[in-house]
């Protein structure tokens, strides 16, 4: 049977009789279970990314108004730096002669 197909450009084989017809059946609902199987899991997978995307940029807003209140309570404006020079001098003691 399956030598014929090349010729009649048949993709699927026909199920002939009750047996055949009832494995085709379950097969194909297998199939369509699998499918629906792995939508599911994309489905899910998309939305667990796009939740831990929400909850990441929830904790930055979180993050940032704390150093804001931080910023508030030392009394600094936020783009004033700390008053200690950004370099440090080195100590050099004096040679002896």
């Amino acid at each position: 049977m399956s030598d014929f197909a090349e010729y009649t450009s048949a993709q699927t084989r026909i199920a002939l009789g009750k047996k055949a017809r009832k494995a085709e059946t379950n097969k194909h609902r297998e199939e369509m279970q699998g499918l629906i199987a792995d939508a599911f899991v994309s489905l899910v997978t998309c939305v667990v990314y796009a939740l831990l995307i929400y909850i990441r940029e929830e904790i930055d807003e979180e993050t940032q108004e704390w150093e804001r209140a931080q910023i508030k309570r030392s009394g600094l404006k936020p783009d004033e730096g700390p008053s200690v020079p950004a370099t440090t001098r080195i100590y050099k003691p004096t040679p002896s002669m």
